[in-house]
């Protein structure tokens, strides 16, 4: 089930025809700040919002790169995952309890219609913080919705096994805005210079993939949150869009100058593109986060 084709590792998760990767995608949200969605009167009344949108070009890609053309979400976007009928999993770092009033929660955005109306339904608000911790050994936050998330079925935990190197993980997120983006791959490490409480994976994982769930391929199951990521962007003065630097999508060459003035960090040496990313994974969640998950 290997669906990331582009260079960029990404892939629209609302095209894959697979049930389980369409259950835990209804549970998947954009986490956004709330100043880049729109409702007027007239919206309220209608049952619609929309979103500010922007060109993923605008994010200094160069021309004709993966999702150039695309547009994404504008605003700090995260992502996070139903754990209850009220409850979301996030990383730490996309809110706080001073920031949850200023967050949206968005549910079931079509990447192919985004600057269009949403319905008033998909969108929720942070009412409370249950649980947060953003230290040296954890990244995770619990967040309280305004409402029920009436029709979407929360996704399972692995609760009793640890994840093997063997096992073949995806996630999904909204890399660069990009809604529902799903990236696959494999535990890399058990424990990363980041914290030796956060597992490494090679998953291609972008600015917007923190919070995002990741999942087991073969049993559909939360293995952990995506909370950091490596990219395989490179910027250099000679990429150049109408004669200014730009960012390529890039592989990996076996060259050791390859990664002079690159914006990501080396991890492996292969003829394939170069991912780093890392999780908190499920089996070092404490006991106080597991009382609410139980």
């Amino acid at each position: 089930m290997n669906y990331s084709l582009a260079s960029s590792g990404l892939f629209d998760s609302s095209k894959i025809n697979d049930h389980q990767v369409q259950k835990n995608l209804a549970a998947t949200a954009a986490i956004v700040d709330k100043s880049f969605v729109n409702q007027s009167i007239s919206d309220w009344w209608n049952g619609v919002f929309s979103i500010h949108t922007q060109s993923i070009g605008f994010k200094d890609f160069c021309a004709g790169e993966d999702f150039y053309l695309s547009k994404g979400i504008s605003g700090g976007t995260c992502a996070g995952v139903l754990v209850g009928e009220d409850l979301i999993l996030t990383a730490a770092h996309c809110i706080s309890r001073d920031s949850c009033k200023e967050k949206k929660i968005i549910f079931g955005i079509d990447p192919q219609n985004l600057s269009t109306h949403h319905e008033k339904s998909q969108l929720f608000s942070c009412i409370h913080i249950e649980y947060r911790k953003h230290e040296k050994n954890m990244d995770i936050a619990l967040v309280r919705l305004d409402r029920k998330a009436e029709g979407i079925g929360p996704v399972n935990l692995n609760l009793n096994q640890k994840i093997g190197v063997e096992d073949f993980l995806y996630t999904i997120g909204t890399p660069f805005g990009l809604p529902r983006m799903y990236s696959n791959g494999h535990l890399t490490e058990s424990k990363s210079s980041y914290s030796p409480f956060d597992d490494n994976t090679n998953i291609p994982a972008y600015p917007g993939n923190s919070g995002g769930p990741v999942f087991n391929a073969s049993t559909g199951l939360l293995e952990g949150i995506m909370v950091g990521g490596g990219t395989p962007l490179i910027y250099r003065p000679e990429f150049k869009s109408e004669s200014v630097p730009c960012l390529k999508w890039e592989m990996y060459n076996g060259n050791p100058d390859f990664w002079s003035g690159s914006v990501t960090t080396q991890t492996r040496q292969t003829g394939e593109a170069v991912y780093k990313s890392t999780m908190v994974p499920v089996s070092r969640f404490d006991d106080q986060l597991l009382r609410f998950l139980n």
